[in-house]
């Protein structure tokens, strides 16, 4: 019937369209018999597709065919949308109607509709289509990349990995980009490919983490990823110590990159070379955040520098400088400022000190370790504006090594010794840079001098003293005799020192070298010290005498007197007895030591016109030109009649006593006070060899024998016997012998006469 209702509405039965309209038609109506109602969905769905499908066999396509039954297929799922409100204008419509047959194209082809590969495929075929209506070109790269990534995407999600979470998501866009590579011509099975695809997918990861793929740090961990998974690619496990090293470098490398170190620069290369070894000591145990892990990076960092600017690491040049960096940041790290001279001197020194070391000096020899203290303190000299040119320089590095040396044979720097050694050593080098030979004696000398000079110093003796100013000049001239062959064992030696210290100590008490003083007491000096040398204590007295003396002697010389002269010679015995008498309490300022002292020098003199002092004529001359000093010492004058009376008189009496007289005898107090009558006699004009003057001599003896014998001179007895005796001597001069009666006769009648007169 409703065929026929076609018919009468133009559709010819000869046309496809009545064909297909009628056998549609059919089918249809046999739903409805098997309960399907005409008013369901289910029924206008399929009807319209029955309608397509016949319509399908009149274009040539067989039922019996894969593309029959999908194309049926699909048509009734397509017209089951359409009734659920999708248009078939739409996008949607159009794109799961294509996906709906390439479903059950599956099927045909054997994938079951409950595998994982049919839902995986569908659903990626669908999202395909969907690319292609949204101005995709399915024979572009980017269609054909989406397509498959599409698909590995939902065989996550079968997989149970959810599309919400961020490994999905990571992994769907990660696989998108590895498919991208492979249409590039990079090949799945190439290494380049699998590095790639991990890489990407860790890139992704950090963009789920919130890192913007705009900012830097995803960037240089993405670069590094790559490069990372190239290693483990090439053997190297990323448990490896090398792996781990190596990944963490590479993305501080890229890192610099990022601020504007250009790879190709010497920069990013020590930087880099640098971190990776830095890396490789946190792995060995090294925190970074010791000092240790923080020198040793810095210096790393120096070091390939210097290889950069061709300094080879197999060099001296690059090991000490090396070493040498590594140990100035370790300064730094200790609180020293690289700013301050103290880093600056001990970096110079500790490069010095490698260098000592890679020309064979053991760093455990004297050598090493005086030379690297000395070093540190010559920089310091050096920062604090003396130039290494100069002589100051040079003399107190030689020197400062020259004490460290002290040191490190076991003198204590907090010895005498120590300070006063090392103070010498600099006045010494200082001596060779003025031109002085160490090879002269004027070197040796001085050096030897100035230590003693320290020496001084350091017992408390003032530099601006006396005491150190003599005690150093004499030490000098001490060792002046020594090198001319004078042994310092010699009495020679010792003498001359001991004489040199006396006369500088004269001079610095305002006596000068040129005048005679100085002279006298220097030489004077030089034999006093002689004596001692010749056992003679400067406490005894005989030494005293004879140093007091000997500049009293050498004083005459320096007034002209030759010491080959009487006068030097008498002057000078006599001078020495005088200083005797002072040392048994006899005062110079008293008459006795000056009677005494000048009446010394006229017996000596006695003794050199060949008088022998054991003689009767020296003793009597000696002890009465004493007496007749005295009488000058009591204001009798030497040019008086009285003077030279007594003087005269004296002399005879001490002769009278030499001749066995005693001076307690009456004969020779007679004598001697008869003597100097005498003598007056003859300073008043008488003549010694005239009458008078015999006869008055003899006459004042006998006088005197009177007042002996306790006749008083005022008495009338004495005067008339004087008087009598006299003419009787007179008497006798005259021819008259005592022995003849005349004689005695003559003389008593006189000494009556007298009586009555």
């Amino acid at each position: 019937m409703e065929c026929h209702l076609l018919q009468y509405h133009g559709v010819s039965p000869a046309s496809v369209s009545w064909s297909v309209t009628c056998f549609s038609i059919m089918e249809c109506h046999l739903l409805q018999y098997h309960g399907v109602s005409p008013a369901s969905v289910s029924w206008s769905v399929t009807c319209f597709s029955i309608m397509e499908c016949h319509l399908l066999q009149y274009h040539g396509v067989s039922p019996a065919s894969v593309s029959w039954s999908v194309t049926c297929f699909s048509i009734m799922e397509c017209h089951l949308l359409q009734y659920h409100g999708v248009s078939p204008a739409s996008v949607s419509w159009s794109v799961t109607c294509f996906s709906i047959m390439e479903c059950h194209l599956l099927q045909y082809h054997g994938v079951s509709p409950a595998s994982v590969s049919w839902s995986v495929t569908c659903f990626s075929i669908m999202e395909c289509h969907l690319l292609q209506y949204h101005g995709v070109s399915p024979a572009s790269v980017s269609w054909s990349v989406t397509c498959f990534s599409i698909m590995e995407c939902h065989l996550l999600q079968y997989h149970g990995v959810s599309p919400a979470s961020v490994s999905w998501s990571v992994t769907c866009f990660s696989i998108m980009e590895c498919h991208l590579l492979q249409y590039h011509g990079v090949s799945p099975a190439s290494v380049s490919w699998s590095v790639t695809c991990f890489s990407i997918m860790e890139c992704h990861l950090l963009q789920y983490h919130g890192v913007s793929p705009a900012s830097v740090s995803w960037s240089v961990t993405c670069f590094s990823s790559m490069e990372c998974h190239l290693l483990q690619y090439h053997g190297v496990s990323p448990a490896s110590v090398s792996w781990s090293v190596t990944c963490f470098s590479i993305m501080e490398c890229h890192l610099l990159q990022y601020h504007g170190v250009s790879p190709a620069s010497v920069s990013w290369s020590v930087t880099c070379f640098s971190i990776m070894e830095c890396h490789l000591l946190q792995y060995h145990g090294v925190s970074p955040a010791s000092v240790s892990w923080s020198v040793t990076c810095f210096s790393i960092m120096e070091c390939h520098l210097l290889q950069y600017h061709g300094v080879s690491p197999a060099s001296v040049s690059w090991s000490v400088t090396c070493f040498s960096i590594m140990e100035c940041h370790l300064l730094q790290y200790h609180g020293v400022s690289p700013a301050s001279v103290s880093w600056s001197v001990t970096c110079f020194s500790i490069m010095e000190c490698h260098l000592l070391q890679y020309h064979g000096v053991s760093p455990a020899s004297v050598s090493w370790s005086v030379t690297c203290f000395s070093s540190m303190e010559c920089h310091l000299l050096q920062y604090h504006g003396v130039s290494p040119a100069s002589v100051s320089w040079s003399v107190t590095c030689f020197s400062i090594m020259e004490c460290h040396l002290l040191q490190y044979h076991g003198v204590s720097p907090a010895s005498v010794s120590w300070s006063v050694t090392c103070f010498s050593i600099m006045e010494c080098h200082l001596l060779q840079y003025h031109g002085v030979s160490p090879a002269s004696v004027a070197w040796s000398v001085t050096c030897f001098s100035i230590m003693e000079c320290h020496l001084l110093q350091y017992h408390g003796v003032s530099p601006a003293s006396v005491a150190w100013s003599v005690t150093c000049f004499s030490i000098m001239e001490c060792h002046l005799l020594q090198y001319h062959g004078v042994s310092p064992a010699s009495v020679s030696w010792s003498v001359t020192c001991f004489s040199i210290m006396e006369c500088h100590l004269l001079q610095y008490h305002g006596v000068s070298p040129a005048s005679v003083a100085w002279s006298v007491t220097c030489f004077s000096s030089m034999e006093c010290h002689l004596l001692q040398y010749h056992g003679v204590s400067p406490a005894s007295v005989s030494w005293s005498v004879t140093c007091f003396s000997s500049m009293e002697c050498h004083l005459l010389q320096y007034h002209g007197v030759s010491p080959a002269s009487v006068a030097w010679s008498v002057t000078c015995f006599s001078i020495m007895e005088c200083h005797l008498l002072q040392y048994h309490g006899v005062s110079p300022a008293s008459v006795s030591w000056s009677v005494t002292c000048f009446s010394i020098m006229e017996c000596h003199l006695l003794q050199y016109h060949g008088v022998s002092p054991a003689s009767v004529s020296w003793s009597v001359t000696c002890f009465s030109i004493m007496e007749c000093h005295l009488l000058q010492y009591h204001g009798v004058s030497p040019a008086s009649v009285s003077w030279s009376v007594t003087c005269f008189s004296i002399m005879e009496c001490h002769l009278l006593q030499y001749h066995g007289v005693s001076p307690a005898s009456v004969s020779w107090s007679v004598t001697c006070f008869s003597s100097m009558e005498c003598h007056l006699l003859q300073y008043h004009g008488v003549s010694p060899a005239s009458v008078s003057w015999s006869v008055t001599c003899f006459s004042i003896m006998e006088c005197h024998l009177l007042q002996y014998h306790g006749v008083s001179p005022a008495s009338v007895a004495w005067s008339v016997t004087c008087f009598s005796i006299m003419e009787c001597h007179l008497l006798q001069y005259h021819g008259v012998s005592p022995a003849s009666v005349s004689w005695s006769v003559t003389c008593f009648s006189i000494m009556e006469c007298h009586l009555l007169q």
